[in-house]
């Protein structure tokens, strides 16, 4: 990326990283599962991939027929010739099986160049060998490095907003993600670590309205995530240590501090201030808490 990409953040001058590369994100389960892929020779990349696809069909003249054993995992070429209830991104695309549903005899495949899943009939897509292909997958998934989810409860007897970690990211904080994703001009993801599956942890630098916001600042500035450091690393490792626990319709939490109330209310009008999109159902959630 360009080294002056630089934006007003909260009147402080916010740089995004020289280490960082445009990308687009495909789907989003929660801040640990996110699907990206490099912008940057994305489409030239992908064509190509068409291309050798699309010569190795007519080489081989595969069909269906070739999908007697199915596993989860086995990669696959979804065509769009037979796939015609279904808007492909391309004529011919690399997929990996899904879940299977026997009730209607479909099969959820992961279009991995594209990162979109269709839901599909075996007689749609043909199995294909590893190694016939070897391009490398253009999409991947990566995580929102060193934060965790936690939540924030009204204490009614005293008025007073509590902070509590937990161990599910709520449906609200996955919103709010999808939402500012949604409102982004361009989002850039700068990698941190990599884990031992060679899975990508970092930040994602989001442009909104010529603002940027780092999503794991903005996802604790809002109460739905905290920084995984000091005590909160012994709460990880001994989940039965000293932290108040809580535990509610199969979601335990953990107290960790209280909640200035006046700091939620500031962070809800910046939000609101960066995005018009996200401003009402900005306003919806603190009316909640």
């Amino acid at each position: 990326m360009d080294s002056n990409d630089e934006f007003s953040n909260n009147n402080c001058k916010v740089v995004i990283p020289e280490t960082s590369f445009s990308v687009k994100v495909t789907n989003i389960k929660n801040p640990y599962c996110i699907r990206i892929y490099e912008t940057k020779n994305y489409i030239k990349k992908s064509s190509l991939i068409t291309t050798k696809l699309v010569k190795y069909m007519k080489k081989e003249n595969l069909n269906s027929k070739n999908n007697d054993e199915l596993n989860l995992g086995d990669l696959v070429i979804v065509h769009g010739k037979v796939s015609q209830n279904v808007d492909l991104p391309a004529w011919f695309c690399r997929g990996i099986i899904g879940h299977f549903n026997p009730t209607t005899m479909t099969y959820n495949v992961l279009l991995i160049d594209h990162g979109i899943s269709v839901t599909l009939l075996k007689d749609d897509f043909i199995s294909l060998q590893h190694d016939i292909i070897s391009d490398k997958y253009l999409t991947s998934v990566i995580g929102i490095y060193n934060i965790i989810p936690t939540i924030i409860k009204k204490k009614e007897s005293t008025n007073e907003f509590i902070q509590f970690v937990t161990n599910k990211w709520t449906n609200k904080a996955i919103k709010f993600i999808k939402e500012l994703i949604i409102g982004s001009s361009i989002i850039y993801f700068d990698s941190l670590v990599c884990d031992e599956y060679g899975k990508y942890y970092g930040e994602l630098y989001l442009v909104i309205n010529n603002e940027i916001i780092c999503l794991s600042k903005t996802l604790t500035e809002n109460g739905y995530a905290t920084y995984l450091k000091g005590d909160l690393l012994k709460l990880i490792k001994e989940p039965n240590s000293k932290f108040k626990k809580e535990s509610e319709n199969n979601i335990t939490t953990y107290y960790i501090q209280k909640v200035n109330d006046s700091n939620l209310h500031k962070n809800k009008d910046y939000m609101v201030n960066l995005s018009k999109c996200h401003s009402r159902e900005s306003n919806a959630e603190y009316k909640e808490r």
